[in-house]
């Protein structure tokens, strides 16, 4: 009740901003009241994305976007409309996101990422539009890491890396390494579902020498995801269990670790001709392990959530474990506890 109520509240005083600033709007030709009004419809339009009032959130995304675009062709010398118009797009992606909506999503990313490089490129000392396309890079990886593993477009990941080739580049080094890092890391995943593995290793490598201490173990266990798909099984899960030893207790890491080891046992239990029956063997011990960290995420509460539930159901990574005991006995599990014991 507690929740409800608070975002009950959120939107009511967003209402009483957001036609406030419409009383500005209709009575200033100022451009800046328009902006005004705009960014209340963003703000309002995010509440009710988070209060699942999807709708009502399109509505008020497209209202805001109609005002930006204009603006942008009336004063076009004005970054913030820009700006704005980039971190509108990535709101309206990010509702498509939810929705499960991908391609709309991965059309209104690029549209940011796109808004957002241009503005890097003729100010390149703005770590505000720095940050603008790293942000955009977390929400196309996101996208990419969908149950589904939605293939993105490379193209306008290639454009961006290619802005920080420049030498007349000079972002603060903060921003400019998260933004590298964002970058090589978003082309790796890209590049990976793409199947261009060892190009996504070279991208992996050098996002690992630019990730920050919070983002360095997440970094090393995506590039085991890559080489499991690779296929490359015994690199892969040595890698993964010097790994997971340091994260018992992050359930959704052991999940992600137990994607390494399913994929690394469809790959074994694919190799043909010589030392066919001991990749049959490692790919039934590969098999095992993936269930036993799906068990050790479910038992740590991973699976509360239907959504999470759905995802172990639809995703094709997980296609190697359906036929086995052990991993029906874990999804009968999930439906009987539905979380821990």
């Amino acid at each position: 009740a507690g929740v409800a109520i608070t975002i009950e509240h959120a939107l009511e005083v967003q209402k009483r901003l957001t036609d406030k600033s419409r009383d500005f709007a209709d009575k200033n030709e100022v451009p800046k009241y328009r902006g005004l009004l705009a960014r209340r419809f963003v703000q309002h339009a995010d509440v009710l994305r988070r209060a699942s009032q999807g709708s009502a959130a399109e509505r008020a995304y497209v209202d805001a976007l109609e005002i930006q675009k204009q603006l942008t062709i009336e004063v076009p010398k004005t970054t913030d409309y820009h700006a704005d118009l980039a971190r509108t797009h990535d709101g309206l992606g990010l509702l498509h996101y939810d929705r499960n909506q991908h391609e709309p999503a991965e059309a209104e990313f690029t549209r940011a990422l796109e808004i957002w490089e241009k503005l890097q490129r003729e100010f390149p000392e703005s770590s505000e539009f720095a940050l603008g396309v790293a942000n955009t890079l977390i929400n196309l990886r996101a996208l990419m890491r969908s149950p589904r593993n939605y293939r993105i477009a490379m193209a306008p990941l290639d454009s961006v890396l290619s802005i920080y080739a420049s030498p007349a580049h000079n972002l603060q080094q903060d921003a400019l390494k998260k933004v590298l890092f964002q970058a090589h890391s978003a082309r790796a995943e890209a590049r990976t579902m793409n199947e261009m593995f060892s190009e996504a290793l070279v991208d992996w490598d050098r996002a690992l020498k630019l990730a920050p201490p919070k983002e360095e173990s997440w970094t090393r266990l995506y590039r085991c995801v890559t080489l499991a798909r690779y296929g490359e099984a015994e690199q892969a899960t040595t890698e993964a269990e010097e790994l997971v030893a340091e994260a018992t207790d992050k359930p959704r890491v052991l999940y992600e670790f137990a994607r390494v080891f399913a994929l690394s046992a469809k790959a074994e239990s694919n190799k043909k001709g010589d030392g066919a029956e001991q990749a049959k063997k490692r790919a039934e011990k590969h098999a095992e392990r993936a269930t036993q960290l799906l068990d050790d995420a479910r038992a740590q509460g991973y699976f509360k959530q239907a959504n999470v539930r759905q995802q172990l159901a639809a995703d094709p990574d997980w296609q190697v474990l359906r036929g086995r005991e052990s991993f029906q006995a874990l999804l009968r599990n999930l439906q009987t506890s539905k979380g821990p014991p």
